[in-house]
């Protein structure tokens, strides 16, 4: 599935509206549209049977104004419907004359995701993102307004549970949000956290303990690798442990979304005390994956 998210200025008449899409042979149907507030933020969206590569989209408007438009595709999705609907879940919208952007839903299948988007027609200031959230990407208009695209930092594990995006900061300004709740294919995905402790000195025969989301503990094999499968999304942390070695520091957090963790390395410097060398990579790039098969 492919969302388009759009924000734009206001020039005169009436409010500015995205008046169709159009790219990569899909046809483009609208998810959400907050227009109260000078300028629009909307998401669009579409379907691809098929990998998409070179692809351009375009945004017609219904009148000539400055705007931004971010592309994502997501894989994972439930595909049924047609054009992507049986992907969109729960839709909400947040407008005010001033106040920090808000808007809120609540999920409707475990394991959703929640993206915005939104336009501040007053002034091109950055976003301060509320608690668990990402900044996907913002512009800055030299017109003096901002567009920009959020997300929670990971999927909510339970339906029916209140999700909120917002930004703490301006807090001065009118704005529109636009927000929809994408679900996974129905079923259940589990994960796995991996690595390997070496050299296999060190390694081998480790003591490896996972805890917090879940705890669980298993012994490296002779070359210091370990594996812990069968996870939840969720927030980890591996501790391992060896008669005669220390780990400096003693635990690696992990937080499990949206695929596999691996490798989660250890490594020890020349001496006997170990260092972990290389961390699990959290940043996610495009096209964004759902946590299901």
């Amino acid at each position: 599935m492919l969302l388009a998210f759009i924000a734009t200025d206001y020039r005169s008449g009436a409010n500015t509206t995205v008046k169709s899409l159009s790219g990569a042979g899909l046809t483009w149907v609208l998810v959400v549209r907050t227009n109260v507030q000078s300028g629009t933020a909307e998401i669009w969206r579409a379907f691809a049977t098929s990998t998409l590569s070179g692809a351009s989209v375009t945004a017609t408007l219904s009148q000539s104004v400055a705007a931004s438009i971010t592309v994502m595709s997501f894989a994972g999705v439930d595909p049924s419907g047609t054009n992507g609907s049986g992907a969109v879940g729960a839709t909400a919208s947040g407008n005010g004359k001033s106040g920090g952007p808000s808007a809120s839903l609540a999920t409707t299948r475990n394991n959703s995701w929640v993206f915005g988007v939104g336009n501040d027609f007053d002034n091109a200031i950055g976003r301060t993102v509320g608690a668990g959230q990402t900044l996907v990407h913002q512009y800055l208009a030299s017109t003096g307004d901002t567009y920009w695209v959020q997300r929670q930092s990971s999927p909510t594990p339970v339906s029916g549970a209140s999700v909120t995006i917002n930004d703490t900061a301006p807090t001065t300004d009118r704005y529109n949000l636009s927000i929809c709740e994408i679900l996974p294919a129905p079923g259940t995905s589990t994960w796995t956290v991996s690595g390997t402790i070496s050299p296999a000195a060190g390694g081998s025969g480790a003591t490896v303990s996972l805890s917090d989301t879940a705890t669980a503990t298993v012994t490296a094999d002779t070359s210091g690798n370990y594996s812990f499968s069968g996870l939840a999304n969720g927030a980890y942390a591996v501790t391992p442990s060896n008669s005669g070695y220390s780990f400096t520091p003693p635990s690696q957090a992990v937080t499990v979304f949206p695929a596999s963790i691996s490798p989660l390395k250890l490594s020890p410097p020349p001496s006997s005390s170990f260092r972990k060398t290389e961390t699990v990579t959290k940043r996610l790039l495009l096209p964004y994956r759902l946590p299901f098969p």
